[in-house]
């Protein structure tokens, strides 16, 4: 997997990384977004066609796009308040 930073242009974060499962820095079938401050996921989501396998850290809500994409691997984890 490849650890690249992410820029949500809506939020303000202190780090975010994504991870892929190609080296070349696409976004595939995996994606795993982990954050230090809580973020609303975006609808944009409904894009990554292919994608298998998403794992959220920090993540308040997911959009409802989310429901149309073929996962089969749903990982949401929160820091405790």
């Amino acid at each position: 997997m490849t650890e690249q930073p992410i820029v949500f242009s809506s939020l303000c974060m202190d780090m975010v990384v994504f991870e892929t499962d190609d080296d070349d820095g696409r976004i595939d079938t995996t994606l795993h977004i982990f954050s230090n401050v809580i973020f609303d996921l975006l609808p944009i989501i409904k894009h990554l066609q292919m994608l298998k396998s998403l794992a959220l850290h920090n993540c308040r809500s997911i959009p409802l796009e989310l429901g149309d994409l073929p996962l089969e691997k749903l990982e949401i984890s929160n820091v405790d308040e």
